[in-house]
């Protein structure tokens, strides 16, 4: 009996420190994220074009690619995504982007390290697009 007890000990031991890694990992540098600053960007000062911008942030690090045209961002897609997808976040947050031709947009609700950490990368790819 002792030997199932100290078994069971040492097998619920192994899964808390299996689950406190997952959880530092998954946690780890969100401070970091939510205390980036977004550039102002004037988007009529955009050049036409293709451009990649990359945030690189732990698991919020990704990758965009954003098609501006006359001024505006026609497209944004995803090339390198975040550990954790959310579909609804990019979708959500790059129609603000595109309707308020700006990167001073509201968070989405529940998302606001991945929708910094978008916003970082498509940063990224205006600042090339300066004119």
């Amino acid at each position: 009996m002792r030997r199932v007890i100290a078994s069971l000990a040492i097998f619920a031991g192994i899964v808390f420190l299996v689950i406190g890694t997952f959880m530092f990992m998954l946690l780890r540098n969100q401070q970091t994220v939510l205390n980036e600053t977004i550039e102002p960007i004037e988007f009529q000062t955009l050049t036409d074009g293709i451009y990649e911008g990359t945030y690189h942030g732990t698991r919020w690090e990704n990758t965009v690619r954003v098609t501006i045209a006359e001024g505006k961002i026609i497209a944004i897609e995803v090339l390198d995504d975040m550990m954790i997808v959310d579909d609804f976040v990019q979708a959500q947050l790059f129609i603000r982007v595109k309707e308020a031709e700006s990167l001073d947009v509201d968070a989405i609700s529940g998302a606001t390290i991945s929708s910094t950490a978008y916003l970082k990368a498509i940063e990224d790819a205006l600042l090339q697009a300066k004119k």
